[in-house]
């Protein structure tokens, strides 16, 4: 599609340029002249010439009245049937979808939309948080696009592609491809691209999981190591695994938990647990600080710039501590 749009606005331009430069070098008139000339010739407007053409003038307009005719006449059938095909609509809509990206700021990149990826983009949307899709098949690229997702067509190791994403912008990327060597290759060229990304991939195999550890993934989810976890958890613990599966469903609407890191220019930031106002409402499970938690929280614990804080309280003082304090 695109390709059409450079060939319908390039093909004017090219001939508009051959025929000045063409009436420039065979007349020797000036430039404006020749342009003007050029012109009339090819829109067949039917003014008077501006001086006299010469033998080798009069068949130079004669080629470029028949190269014109039939590149105009090509052109306006890729217009023709740009609209016969709805094609116009489709390309305004893809201009508006990378114009959306564009001013993203903060968002997760979902590369694939297979069965788990729309899982996850279905969280996100649930979470109002703001994400693109990068897939590489053009019915699940347009079934992403029908539920209003924001998503890209394409390759997601390829480097441009996660350029449309906004890879510089995003802060994390979720590799869940078909294939366990192509997540591996993603997560090597996102990682390159970006070392600061938070990057979640997952293994279908247990012999990926340090490849894609290797290659640079922050976290790596196997359907074997969590299925036989939560199998395991939920006949010694079952208690516990109902508490923390309500715990972590957004549509409960009695307690939920979550995190929030700490900004460096966060209210919160230098304070200790006790001088904060949140503390009657949300309860502080535990401190993730330079990587390893804490989880006895006191009220003298002071809160350090990148802390992520684990709390737990009711969805509506948990939206409330991520509007004034994240």
């Amino acid at each position: 599609m695109r390709m059409k749009v450079v060939i319908v606005v390039g093909l004017p331009l090219i001939l508009m340029i051959i025929g000045t430069v063409g009436y420039r070098w065979v007349e020797g008139w000036a430039w404006e002249e020749s342009f003007y000339m050029t012109v009339i010739t090819i829109s067949t407007v039917g003014y008077s010439e501006l001086h006299r053409l010469t033998e080798a003038g009069r068949m130079f307009s004669v080629l470029l009245i028949l190269v014109s005719f039939g590149s105009l006449a090509y052109c306006g059938s890729l217009i023709f049937g740009f609209i016969l095909e709805g094609g116009i609509v489709t390309f305004m809509r893809k201009m508006k979808m990378e114009q959306q990206i564009n001013q993203l700021q903060r968002h997760f990149i979902v590369c694939g939309f297979g069965r788990k990826g729309k899982a996850v983009c279905r969280h996100f949307a649930l979470h109002a948080m703001p994400f693109v899709v990068i897939e590489k098949n053009p019915e699940h690229i347009e079934t992403a696009r029908e539920l209003g997702y924001l998503a890209v067509s394409g390759d997601a190791s390829e480097d441009f592609v996660l350029e449309k994403a906004g890879i510089q912008k995003a802060v994390g990327l979720i590799a869940i491809l078909g294939v366990d060597a192509e997540n591996v290759f993603l997560v090597l060229t996102a990682r390159q691209m970006k070392p600061e990304i938070q990057i979640v991939a997952w293994a279908t195999v247990h012999e990926s999981e340090k490849k894609l550890y290797r290659a640079g993934a922050d976290r790596v989810l196997s359907p074997f190591e969590l299925g036989g976890f939560q199998v395991v958890q939920s006949l010694i613990r079952p208690k516990v695994m109902d508490f923390l599966n309500r715990a972590l469903d957004i549509e409960n609407e009695e307690l939920q938990l979550d995190q929030i890191l700490v900004q460096e220019d966060s209210p919160i930031s230098g304070k200790a647990l006790k001088d904060c106002q949140f503390r009657n409402s949300l309860k502080v499970l535990g401190i993730n600080r330079d990587g390893k938690h804490h989880y006895h929280v006191s009220g003298n614990d002071i809160f350090q710039t990148g802390d992520v804080l684990i709390v737990m309280g009711e969805p509506q003082d948990l939206k409330m501590f991520h509007s004034k304090f994240d």
